[in-house]
């Protein structure tokens, strides 16, 4: 509660008020007129008489009593007074200047960070003045309707999410089938080439036997495949000689199936750098009979 200090210009007279007494002040006066003119209607009216009339003014007897006016001197009458707020001390049930200092700077905090909480204190507490608390309460509601809209966004996605997530995990699961499949094909294939490695060394100590120098042998491309699927295995790789560094290529046919031969394995074809150095065309013939191709 703030409480002021007046003090007459004339006779030097200084007494205190509060916001509260001034109130009060003027909202006794206003009544007081208000009274005034009721009595004056009935009197002239005639229509009200006897005890009413009396009562009524007794009533404004009693007003014109109780009426105090905080600005004007009450020794001298007079009007000219200065008025200087006090820092004030008051309490009566009402925040003081420092807690309501602390309250405004707490709503505005909420009014930042928590706009739907500061909205609602706005409209309880009315810490500022009408114009600022009626444009404070705008912004509160127009950021709330803001973050409202976005958290409702952010969960209607993370709805759709969910209900897509079962054909998400459909292709996952197909993935992995798919990996398994592939790592199936990849350890029959290196169980191939451990099985059938000795083809590489056959064929390899073949070709050493055309050439006088030494070779150097690929380890990396080394390939055999079984197109046909019938046991006729189709092997290349790469080979360097060692006094001319020149690089050549060989391919070769092996057949290996428990059908022919009693299921040892033959060499049917042999070329380096295409050019066919050995092909027993006969024996190829007999083992595609022999398998069925």
């Amino acid at each position: 509660m703030r409480e002021y200090q007046f003090k007459c210009q004339k006779c030097g007279q200084v007494w205190y008020a509060t916001d509260k007494d001034i109130k009060q002040s003027k909202k006794l006066s206003k009544d007081l007129r208000h009274a005034k003119t009721l009595k004056n209607v009935d009197s002239m009216g005639g229509l009200y008489r006897g005890e009413k009339y009396i009562r009524q003014g007794e009533q404004v007897a009693q007003m014109q009593v109780a009426q105090t006016d905080p600005e004007r001197c009450p020794a001298c009458g007079s009007r000219q007074v200065s008025v200087t707020e006090e820092q004030s001390t008051i309490s009566d049930g009402q925040p003081t200047t420092e807690k309501r200092s602390g309250n405004r700077f707490l709503i505005a905090l909420a009014v930042l960070f928590m706009p739907y909480l500061g909205f609602v204190l706005v409209l309880i507490k009315k810490p500022f003045s009408r114009k600022v608390n009626r444009g404070v309460m705008i912004y509160c509601a127009v950021i709330s309707c803001f973050v409202f809209a976005v958290m409702a966004h952010q969960f209607s996605s993370k709805d759709n999410q969910s209900e897509n997530t079962p054909v998400s995990n459909n292709a996952v699961v197909s993935e992995v089938e798919k990996d398994k499949d592939s790592d199936t094909t990849s350890n029959s294939e290196e169980s191939n080439s451990i099985i059938e490695g000795f083809y590489r060394t056959q064929i390899e100590d073949s070709i050493k036997e055309l050439y006088s120098e030494g070779l150097n042998f690929s380890a990396l491309n080394y390939q055999q495949i079984d197109a046909m699927d019938c046991g006729l295995w189709t092997c290349t790789n790469t080979f360097t000689g060692k006094m001319t560094k020149k690089e050549h290529t060989y391919t070769a046919r092996i057949g290996h199936n428990e059908l022919y031969n009693d299921g040892q394995a033959m060499m049917f074809y042999l070329a380096v750098d295409g050019e066919t150095l050995f092909w027993d065309e006969d024996g190829e013939d007999a083992f595609f009979k022999a398998v069925g191709k």
